[in-house]
């Protein structure tokens, strides 16, 4: 077994990639009907056993909904936003669900239900050890119960719960029961040393230093009508290089560099480019030139593909770097969560039953071919 996707990740993607599909002509009262006798049925059919230190447990099918409704669609939503890649590998008729896994040991079908499989364990496990511990969501999350379960329900059609069994009170339960598992992480994580003044010297800040830079360019290549590139002569090489020291000479001497640039108008640019280190966008030897100066300084730099004449105009600002902090403080916690969840897993046996063996992706909501 592996641990499940992170509980606000599940959350914040199951709310936002889900999209609905055409109904059939039922009315709305015949759908719901069919919704309450499958939801029904759910809380009675086994799905599989667990049994560990907080007990034996079965967790009946009402758990899954919500899971395999999600990874389902996320699947739906891979095939569609990569169609064109899927058909000019396996035609346009490919089945996304038959499709060989990334590794190739398994279908895309079996590798979505098994992280399906993955995150219904971890849930059932986290949330009875919450329960044996006394762990209560709070006020915080219960509050959000009614908002996030009627975002989830909206993003399917009638008729697709109705197959499923997706009522509004198995989504429902289904977000105590995540809100449980998370206020339950919480309290793990109180427990834990989480040293975060450690973390913050681990990340430079220099980093994320901005620097603002207005820079001349001239390149060593030239292009035709049909851009088409055009190596230069020894010689125009040679007097581009010589322009751009008399540039030079006039930028150090006070003179704008838009002014410069349209004496030189047909080999020279002028642009502005603001980059961190974290986050560079830019060649390294242009990148080690500019941090080099103090604000507005200039320097030329020749590279392999031209010359750059840069100005440093201002470096007095960070951006990202608290929210690198965070990131990293939040990824420690993630993986001591993930350590202690692997340890209590461990001690978890789960025997699945032939209702959910039998379940597959591509027809647990969806009508129709997808």
């Amino acid at each position: 077994m592996k641990k499940g996707l992170s509980i606000f990740l599940m959350l914040v993607m199951a709310i936002g990639m889900l999209t609905g599909c055409k109904e059939k002509q039922m009315s709305e009262e015949e759908y719901r009907k069919l919704i309450d006798k499958k939801a029904a049925d759910n809380e009675k059919t086994v799905a599989f056993y667990l049994s560990g230190p907080a007990g034996d447990f079965e967790i009946t099918m009402d758990w899954v909904v919500y899971y395999m409704a999600y990874y389902e669609r996320k699947g739906m939503t891979e095939a569609a936003n990569n169609k064109a890649f899927y058909e000019a590998m396996y035609g346009e008729d490919f089945t996304f669900w038959k499709l060989p896994s990334t590794d190739g040991k398994e279908t895309l079908g079996t590798s979505y239900k098994n992280a399906a499989f993955s995150s219904i364990v971890y849930s059932a496990v986290m949330y009875q050890e919450a329960v044996k511990a006394g762990i209560s969501m709070g006020d915080k999350r219960a509050i959000k119960l009614d908002s996030t379960t009627k975002a989830f329900l909206e993003q399917y059609t009638l008729e697709e719960r109705a197959k499923c069994g997706m009522s509004e009170a198995a989504v429902r339960k289904n977000y105590e029961r995540l809100f449980l598992v998370d206020a339950y992480a919480e309290y793990l994580l109180q427990n834990q040393k989480i040293d975060e003044d450690a973390i913050r010297e681990t990340i430079d800040k220099e980093d994320y230093r901005v620097y603002q830079t207005d820079y001349l360019y001239v390149p060593k290549t030239k292009y035709d009508d049909n851009l088409n590139k055009i190596e230069l002569s020894e010689e125009e090489l040679k007097l581009r290089g010589v322009a751009v020291k008399a540039a030079y000479q006039k930028v150090i001497d006070g003179k704008e560099m838009i002014r410069v640039r349209e004496e030189y108008d047909a080999i020279m640019t002028f642009s502005t480019r603001d980059f961190t280190r974290a986050v560079p966008g830019m060649e390294a030897e242009y990148i080690n030139a500019a941090t080099a100066l103090k604000s507005g300084e200039v320097t030329m730099l020749e590279t392999p593909g031209g010359y750059y004449i840069i100005r440093l105009v201002d470096d007095s600002e960070f951006v990202g770097y608290e929210d690198a902090v965070s990131d990293a403080i939040e990824s420690a916690k993630a993986k001591d969560i993930s350590e202690i969840y692997e340890k209590m897993e461990k001690d978890y046996k789960v025997n699945t039953t032939e209702a959910y063996d039998s379940l597959q992706m591509g027809s647990y909501t969806v009508t129709g071919k997808k």
